[in-house]
């Protein structure tokens, strides 16, 4: 059965109107896909990569969608870009809240530290997710068939369901969660 499970019809609820959303690592892939979601749920969304050529197309294709949304050249694991991206935010849109992936291990402690100013802090673990990166898992029927044996549901996943998880964890139907990783696997048995 081939059906589009999300998209701007889809979207039931804008349950963040009045938030705004740094996405990192997010002009393609699963990223791209939170940002478009968190942007059709109402939130005011910056996205960046290590391409500016990346962040003009992605930046592009979310306002032709009607998203407001503005974007920014980072490499994450450089302090200067990071330092350019947190002050750029907030000159484009406004007061945010950062939301990053987080190694599993950090995601409890950083938690348990930022619980009482009220931040939550959440990991997202997907399953094989067709992206680029994961594309070798699929690129011959043999890959294929032997990567969806692996999967319960049969189905390699979507970008927009991942970003269906992050749009939850973000907005008030979460608000009594934090220090959590959600798996998102189709039921792949994992250890986290």
């Amino acid at each position: 059965m081939d059906r589009k499970l999300f998209g701007v019809a889809g979207v039931a609820a804008k349950r963040l109107i009045g938030k705004v959303a740094v996405v990192t690592a997010s002009t393609e892939g699963i990223g791209f896909a939170i940002a478009e979601r968190l942007g059709q749920e109402g939130a005011k969304v910056a996205v960046s990569s290590r391409s500016q050529q990346n962040v003009d197309r992605a930046v592009n294709d979310l306002q032709k969608a009607g998203l407001e949304v503005t974007g920014i050249k980072c490499h994450v694991a450089n302090a200067t870009d990071r330092q350019a991206l947190f002050s750029h935010a907030p000159a484009k849109i406004g007061a945010y809240a950062v939301s990053k992936t987080a190694i599993l291990g950090l995601t409890k402690a950083v938690s348990l530290e930022l619980a009482s100013e009220n931040i939550r802090v959440n990991c997202i673990a997907p399953g094989i997710v067709d992206t680029r990166f994961a594309g070798i898992l699929s690129n011959t029927e043999e890959n294929k068939a032997r990567t969806l044996s692996l999967i319960p549901m049969g189905r390699i996943a979507q970008p927009k369901e991942i970003s269906g998880v992050c749009a939850f964890l973000v907005s008030d139907d979460a608000s009594y969660i934090t220090g959590e990783t959600i798996v998102a696997s189709g039921g792949i048995l994992s250890r986290l």
